[in-house]
């Protein structure tokens, strides 16, 4: 276990640039969360929006194991004043692995 992984969502790929900003800086991996698309188009970006506000989950996929990182960055957007369902998906899955974490939240 060592070093800092940088997770991140983004929709708009301003997360995308935020991310890596911060894994050079602190010399960490970068490790993109995805959705399964479900959130595509006018259509998808309003449920989506719904599923945040309700605090609802996503099925997702994502490369590397939080549990091998000495601390762990979660780099969302914020929807509807709450987590993306993709990233309250990750955090679920992976909140007794992380032993340091913390968010920067952007307006992506």
């Amino acid at each position: 276990m060592s070093g800092v992984l940088v997770a991140y969502y983004t929709k708009n790929e301003h997360c995308t640039k935020i991310a890596h900003e911060i894994a050079t800086k602190l010399h960490g991996r970068v490790d993109r969360i995805t959705d399964y698309n479900r959130y595509k188009g006018t259509l998808g970006g309003f449920i989506g929006v719904l599923d945040a506000y309700f605090e609802k989950t996503t099925r997702i996929k994502y490369e590397m194991n939080p549990e091998d990182y000495t601390a762990v960055v979660i780099v969302s957007p914020v929807w509807a004043g709450n987590l993306p369902p993709a990233v309250r998906s990750y955090t679920n899955e992976n909140i007794r692995k992380m032993k340091n974490y913390g968010f920067i939240l952007s307006d992506d």
